[in-house]
């Protein structure tokens, strides 16, 4: 059911909830993998803001395997960049005052310098296919009962591969699903 690793992080009185995100995150993590689509998964717990981002890496980098010239090496670098900066990515209500306190990046090229090291070669083989970035924001609210709304149009305006986002989202009370696209880039959680 997903990868736990965070968990330990947060208070046992916020498990139930991020649970539920883990398990969302798990089922969509098995759906196709497919270019311009990604998946965001949102939680919203007392004063924390989980956010996860599962993406195709042709989305955010414009192709998948691991750089093959210092151009690429470079896209990636300002892709990493770019990812850990939530606020050019996503515009959370003001009204809710938070605060980011943790970005995570799985990079699917991190281990690049590893694999240049082997001898086998026969390792690269499962690079060249499919590869995504699974990114995870956490954030520290003090009006998590005024976060009403969030944004999205800096994942489309900074990366133009994206052309569908489901997002999942979740609070104490409620919980939502919306496909959003440029022009409809918004989610709110009072719906």
């Amino acid at each position: 059911y997903g990868d736990h690793r965070d968990l330990h992080s947060f208070p046992t009185r916020r498990l139930p909830i991020l649970a539920t995100l883990l398990t969302f995150t798990s089922a969509q993590a098995e759906s196709a993998h497919e270019h311009g689509v990604a998946n965001l998964n949102i939680a919203i717990s007392q004063n924390v803001l989980a956010i996860e981002l599962d993406t195709p890496a042709d989305n955010v980098l414009g192709f998948e395997h691991e750089p093959k010239n210092e151009k690429q090496a470079k896209q990636l670098e300002n892709t990493i960049s770019l990812l850990k900066q939530a606020t050019k990515l996503f515009n959370i209500s003001d009204s809710a005052n938070c605060k980011l306190t943790k970005v995570d990046i799985e990079n699917p090229f991190a281990d690049h310098d590893e694999h240049e090291k082997h001898d086998d070669h026969d390792e690269h083989e499962g690079h060249e296919g499919h590869s995504d970035f699974e990114v995870q924001y956490r954030y520290t609210c003090e009006n998590s009962n005024k976060l009403n709304s969030m944004d999205t149009a800096g994942l489309f305006n900074n990366f133009t591969n994206f052309t569908t986002l489901h997002v999942q989202w979740l609070n104490e009370t409620k919980q939502s699903a919306k496909t959003l696209n440029k022009k409809d880039s918004q989610v709110n959680f009072d719906e």
